[in-house]
């Protein structure tokens, strides 16, 4: 009890590291939604982390900024390739408790993850003119001669999205994970985890359309 309540008072320990890792991402929505539905993306994610140790080993708290990107291979239309690419910038605030059991720490995590949206763009290519909708904002913007198929493809698609303007999803989100994480010899984590959205991401009226995650990855702290 002694030895517990003095590790407690010791200043707390910052220890920075990089990360990164696989991302499997949906945008789970309802049975009746029209649009983009359990719509699977896979990615990577890559960044900077901040632990601070509260009580050395037991209890500490994870925050960094983290990059996100993910892709989903779409059918093809016409002769055009097709996918749908999304950037995201990340703030982790994650609690970590932990058992040390000499040189393996294992922990358990979980908290909120504050998510902005930099791109979500769907991309029609055949290498010598392209089509690309932004999602964010609904523009279209082409490069090239679009063969009349794909420019009726593309039509019919957003006509669902006609009244948010061409927009498909909204930027931010609040994303609240757990997960299990094993520590080696102080500077090699592996984790595990997994992340509920909070918030609607949808931008027509009547649809929820939500971004859940799973991710796996490998960390280094200095």
């Amino acid at each position: 009890m002694v030895t517990l309540c003095l590790t407690a008072i010791v200043p707390a320990r910052a220890q920075v590291g990089i990360h990164a890792g696989y991302v499997h991402s949906t945008y789970a929505a309802e049975e009746t939604s029209p649009v983009l539905k359990d719509k699977a993306y896979d990615g990577f994610e890559a960044g900077l982390d901040n632990r601070t140790d509260i009580i050395g080993g037991i209890l500490a708290v994870r925050y960094g900024l983290t990059y996100t990107y993910l892709e989903q291979e779409l059918t093809p239309v016409a002769n055009y390739d097709a996918k749908r690419v999304g950037h995201y910038l990340d703030i982790p605030l994650h609690l970590q408790v932990g058992i040390p059991l000499g040189i393996i720490r294992v922990y358990a995590f979980g908290g909120p993850k504050f998510v902005m949206g930099l791109s979500s763009r769907t991309i029609y290519t055949n290498g010598e003119s392209s089509l690309v909708w932004r999602m964010y904002n609904g523009d279209l913007v082409s490069n090239g001669d679009v063969d009349n198929a794909l420019e009726n493809h593309v039509d019919n698609e957003l006509a669902t999205y006609a009244g948010s303007d061409n927009k498909a999803y909204k930027r931010f989100d609040i994303l609240m994970g757990a997960g299990l994480g094993v520590e080696l010899f102080g500077i090699l984590n592996v984790t595990a985890g997994y992340d509920w959205g909070l918030f609607n991401q949808s931008k027509l009226d009547g649809v929820k359309l939500h971004r859940n995650q799973f991710n796996v990855g490998l960390g280094i702290s200095f």
